[in-house]
């Protein structure tokens, strides 16, 4: 599988928010969180809130402690969260899924240090409108 891919839609109008998302499969739960469930499950929340994804990142069977391990992670954080500002929400499931230890709070840091927000799909009821947890938020 890729580790990657772009949402583009010749002629379609862009909603007011873009966003890039991430999906990571550990190797110990590689049926209840699976890459398709999860990325179905953002894609809903994205639908649901007006939110255009326009890249995704996948990290496959990846259970190391270290981020620095993950490809499409560190591509995700070098490549766009640092270096791009045509989004500002970077989506994924839940924030077990970030990884183990200190790979939340870094996140937050580096989102919040380039104008980012985090959301989580899974932080809302079903058929919610508004998720209940977007952290790394400058109202």
């Amino acid at each position: 599988m890729a580790n990657f891919s772009e949402s583009k839609q010749p002629g379609a109008q862009s909603p007011l928010t873009r966003a890039i998302a991430y999906y990571r499969q550990s190797a110990q739960n590689r049926q209840e969180e699976s890459l398709a469930k999860q990325q179905a499950q953002v894609r809903q929340w994205a639908a649901e809130n007006g939110v255009e994804i326009i890249r995704e990142f996948f990290d496959d069977c990846l259970a190391s402690i270290d981020s620095d391990e993950r490809p499409a992670f560190n591509e995700m954080l070098d490549d766009w969260i640092k270096q791009r500002s045509d989004f500002e929400y970077v989506l994924c499931l839940d924030a077990s899924r970030w990884g183990r230890f200190d790979c939340d709070e870094q996140l937050i840091k580096i989102c919040e240090q380039h104008r980012k927000k985090l959301a989580y799909a899974s932080s809302r009821k079903l058929g919610a409108k508004k998720a209940t947890k977007v952290v790394g938020s400058r109202s």
